[in-house]
Parts: C-alpha cells; structure tokens; sequence
C-alpha cells in the first residue's frame, strides 16, 4: 500500500471520528444543565456517602435483584473526585455514550465488507447508535450509567475477540476480562453467550477452531464467576435469578409467549419508530404488539436467513433483547418497559442502517440514510433540552403514565420547591392510593409538614419513613436533628427525649452496625434524669463489639453516675 493511500485512510478515520465526536457533543450539549433526577439518582449518592462501602463489599458481598459493582464504583471516584455535582457525572456519561459511539464506528469498520463506501457506512452506523433517540435515556440519566459501561465492554469483548489479526491467547484473555467487566456493570451483557456462539458457528470457514473455543472457553469461564461473585460464592441462587426462575415457572405457558412476543414487538418497533418517548413505560397495547412481535419475528428470521452480511447486526438486536425479556418475566425493574434497555440491542439496528448504506447504489437513496441521522439528532436534542427542566420532564411522564404512582410523586417534589404544599400534598395522596406506600412518599410528606410547622404531622410521616426504608438510620437520624432542634416547640421535654431515645434504639435495632444508637439514647435518658435507662444502654453500648470514639466518653459518664 501506498502512502498516499495510508493518508488517505488516515484522513478518512479522522475525518469520521471527527464528525462522530462533533455530532455527539452537539445533540447533548445540554447534559450540562441536566440536574440528578429523583428516580434512583439521589439515593444511590446517599447510599454510597451513608454506608461503609468497600471493593470487598462491591465486588464479593454478593448481590440481590442486580449486581452491578463497576458503576458503583465509578460513581464513588466521581463523589471522591468531584462531591455531588451533577455536572461531573453528566459529563461522564456523555464522555462513556462518545466512546461506545467510537467504538461501534471501530466495530464496523472491522465487520463490513470491503466496498466504496465502507467507511462512510461505518460512520454512518456510530451516528445512527450516537443519535438514536431510545439511547437518550441511558446517557441523560445518572442511574444509566450501567447501560453504557456495560456496552463499552461488551464491545470491546466482541472487537478483540472477532479480530483474525489478534493473536488467539491475547485475544482470548482480552476477552475474558472484557466480557466479565460487562456482566459486573449490568448482567444485559450475558446475551454475549448467545451472539458468540451463533455467529462463530455460521462462520466456522472464517474463524479457526482454536479460536472459537478458546473464546467459548473464556465466555464460559467469565460467566461463571461473575455468577460465583453474583451469589457472594454461596451455594444456591441469588435473588434476582431466583425471582426470574420462580415467577417465569409459575406462568402459564400461554401467557409466557404472549407477553414475549408483546415486549419482543414493542421494543422492534421502538427500535424502528422511538416516538413517543417516555421515562416510564408501564403498560403497552398487548394483543396489537403480540401482532407486530409476530410479524417481526418472521421478518427477521427471512432476513437472517437471506442476507448473510446483516446476520451479526440482526443477532446483536435480537439477543440483545434477552436480558430486558427475562426480567420482564421476572418482574424486576420498577417499570416492565424501558428504552434505556434497548442501548445493546440499537448497536446492531444502527449495523444493519450501515450495511443497508454500503450496499446502496442510489445517490438518492444515499441521502435518505443521512437524513435519518439529522432526524435522529433533532429528536434526541429536544429530549435533553426536556431533561433540563425537571418541572415539565415529570409533567411529560405524568401525561403519559398516569397510571404510574411514581410519576405524582416526581410532580409533588417540584412543587414543594415552589412551595405549593397543598397540590403537592394532594398528589402524594394520588400516590398512596395507587398502592404507592414507600418511605419516599413519606419523606416529601414530612418535609410539607415541617414546612407548615406541623411538627406531630412531620415526626408521624417521618417515623414512616424510616419504618419503610431500605437505609432507616439516615431516616431516623435526619428525624431526631429536626425534632431536637425544635424542641421549643414540644410541651414536654421529657415526653420528648424519651422519644428521641427511642429512635435511636430503633435505628440501632434495624441497623445493628449502628452502635453508637445505644450511646445516643443513653445520653438522651441521662438528659432527663432517667439514669436507669441511661446506665442501661451504656453498658450495653460498651458491651456492644465494634470501633467507635464515642467507648471512651461512655465509660467516663457511667463511672460518674
């Protein structure tokens, strides 16, 4: 080869990144005012800053509904790096939804077939992934982070592990840590086992033995200690595999395949037609996308069967659809339909749009595919622009999903920042009578009572609070600074402490690693003359194992009674 040639190629590589990188950063230039949302966001910041988080703990404690230690531990190096700025974790997302953009220009290069305009279909692929507006979700979204790190690995995984030019132990080893990476940040990746296989078989001519099963080797091994981590290497199941199994089992076989092919149609379709686009999808038209799940099915199995070039693309958006199916089965996320669970899956329709383009010999044709992309790019800026607005983002969901109690609770938060306390309360009321009874339903009551000073109405919705949440020490905690503050409000002080010490003692009974709950109630007691009580709970505090400062101060008060 030439080196104009190598220039040429150079150029061309340049040129695209460029416009990827261009395109990407102008459709979410907006992620800059994107603030966290109240949907996952703010509590896992205060789980990560209220709790002794550990890699041990992340990576061997075992997991429950999900195991996804990598964004845990990325968001703890932005809380580190950056405190709880929106801004930083924005931008790291967007950064992520760049690179696996990058990564599917990379990937398609790799794939296609040599033709004219193999990298103009390349690049056209990475912006159709890039733009695609179901993608939105995943990047405006803190939470969403597992989506995208998730896809950054699995195609790393798939970009070395394809490569004919990669050694095969460099490439297997390579694979085997990039694919474990991608189930420890969201298990959607665990489609690997199903695309892998398929397509290393139907292309056995091309893919050495030795590589195929060195890779099958290495996806099997990866899976199965991401399993073993999963479980906290205990034997058994854990409890998101568990709740799949038991409740998929349960089904009756009819109503199993009907709702498949209904989620399977709904998520084709939204991969074809995103409109509308909604954070909370709860229900869909069964009987019309069990039709259209049908249609598809066969459609695609013709296509695969027909058009050789297309079947890595039609096996990613296929497969790709797995993981969101069986939990759907299982009844794990909060809402049953999701577009951020199409980031997989959108790779391989925006492969498809890029072999579709390099086979097109029209020059009319040609422009409809980069008026796809523009479309795209519109659609996905008035989404961010949508986000940056938290008022009207929920007011959005709430007029698509009424039915959805989240939605009213998203609403009420808005307007008790505007200090409408009256309609805010009316709609967590709404929410309650959906069945909506969480402690952050009754966390946002209390705070509309401490804000018309109805200090007996805060401490009740607050103790519910607390009795209802998953971290109840920072409930009950945030509930006694409130009240001991306002102490001039209450009658009786005694009445009061003998209360303030009863939180303590309840968080310390829902968290037993909350010792200092023993010390804190005693003082409480002692505050009041209750020196029984107060002995009593010091001398279980400093019986209590477990480092804290406050051992030798408790000491010294229990000598001196």
């Amino acid at each position: 080869m030439s080196n104009n040639k190598i220039i040429d190629i150079l150029d061309s590589a340049v040129l695209h990144s460029a416009i990827i990188v261009v395109m990407v950063v102008l459709s979410y230039l907006n992620t800059l005012h994107v603030d966290f949302i109240s949907v996952d966001d703010v509590s896992i910041l205060d789980f990560l800053q209220t709790n002794e988080i550990s890699l041990h703990s992340l990576f061997l404690g075992g997991g429950g509904d999900y195991f996804r230690p990598i964004p845990f531990l990325s968001f703890i190096l932005d809380l580190q790096l950056f405190g709880r700025d929106p801004l930083a974790f924005h931008v790291m997302n967007a950064g992520l939804h760049l690179i696996n953009a990058l990564l599917v220009y990379l990937f398609a290069l790799q794939t296609f077939k040599l033709s004219s305009l193999r990298k103009t279909a390349a690049c056209v692929a990475a912006l159709i992934f890039a733009l695609h507006p179901v993608n939105s979700e995943a990047v405006l979204w803190m939470a969403g982070r597992t989506d995208l790190l998730c896809c950054t690995f699995f195609l790393l995984a798939l970009l070395v592990g394809l490569n004919a030019q990669v050694d095969t132990i460099k490439a297997t080893s390579a694979f085997f840590i990039m694919f474990l990476c991608s189930l420890l940040s969201k298990e959607a990746s665990i489609a690997t086992v199903l695309i892998l296989p398929v397509y290393c078989q139907l292309n056995r001519s091309i893919i050495s033995p030795e590589r195929r099963y060195s890779l099958y080797g290495a996806m099997a091994l990866a899976a199965g200690l991401y399993l073993a981590m999963r479980n906290g290497f205990h034997r058994g199941v854990d409890s998101g595999i568990g709740r799949i199994v038991g409740i998929s089992a349960a089904k009756p076989f009819y109503h199993f395949v009907s709702e498949s092919f209904a989620a399977f149609g709904f998520y084709i379709k939204k991969l074809l037609f995103p409109l509308p686009l909604n954070f909370a999808i709860v229900t869909i038209n069964t009987n019309l996308y069990v039709v259209i799940g049908i249609i598809a099915s066969i459609t695609l199995l013709f296509l695969f069967w027909r058009i050789v070039s297309l079947r890595l693309s039609l096996l990613i958006t296929v497969f790709g659809l797995a993981p969101p199916l069986l939990a759907l089965h299982g009844k794990l996320p909060w809402t049953p339909f999701a577009e951020r669970y199409l980031y997989l899956s959108s790779i391989g329709i925006a492969l498809a749009v890029g072999i579709c383009l390099s086979c097109c010999r029209s020059v009319r044709l040609r422009s409809l595919f980069f008026a796809l992309v523009l479309t795209y790019a519109c659609i996905t800026i008035s989404r961010v622009v949508l986000w940056t607005d938290s008022k009207a983002f929920w007011y959005d969901i709430l007029q698509k999903s009424p039915e959805f109690p989240r939605s009213y609770v998203g609403v009420a938060i808005e307007l008790i920042k505007e200090a409408k306390y009256d309609e805010a309360q009316r709609l967590l009321e709404k929410s309650l009578a959906m069945g909506y009874d969480t402690d952050f339903v009754w966390s946002n009551m209390a705070v509309i009572c401490l804000a018309r000073r109805d200090y007996a109405g805060y401490e009740t919705a607050a103790v519910r609070a607390a009795q209802l949440s998953k971290q109840p020490t920072a409930n009950y905690m945030a509930l006694v600074y409130t009240i001991t503050m306002n102490a001039d409000k209450y009658a009786d002080k005694v009445i009061l402490y003998r209360r303030v010490a009863g939180y303590y003692l309840k968080a310390f009974e829902r968290d037993p690693h909350y010792i200092d709950g023993l010390y804190n109630a005693a003082k409480s007691y002692l505050y009041v003359n209750e020196n029984e009580l107060a002995q009593k709970y010091f001398m279980q505090f400093l019986a209590t194992p477990g480092e804290t400062m406050y051992k030798p101060f408790a000491k010294r008060l229990l000598d001196s009674m």
